[in-house]
């Protein structure tokens, strides 16, 4: 019988490695400028939670990373704080 390591080798062997595309494509606009774009634009729309100012970016961004689009309502909250 196979050790459970020759079984796992054996299983990785057979699987197919796959690279993946880049999570966000590259914009024209850099992530700062980006940001503030989106920023502004949650500015304008109003929405009444973070959940529904994170969709709204969602679809109107559909390629920036989550990471961009929670930054820009931390920009939002903060400049409507302000």
């Amino acid at each position: 019988m196979p050790s459970v390591e020759d079984q796992r080798a054996g299983r990785e062997a057979r699987l197919p490695f796959l690279p993946s595309p880049p999570i966000a494509p590259e914009s024209a606009l850099g992530s700062a400028d980006l940001t503030a774009a989106m920023a502004q634009r949650l500015m304008a729309l109003q929405p009444g939670s973070g959940a529904e100012s994170l969709q709204a970016l969602r679809r109107a961004f559909p390629d920036s990373p989550l990471t961009l689009r929670v930054a820009a309502l931390d920009m939002a909250m903060r400049s409507h704080s302000s």
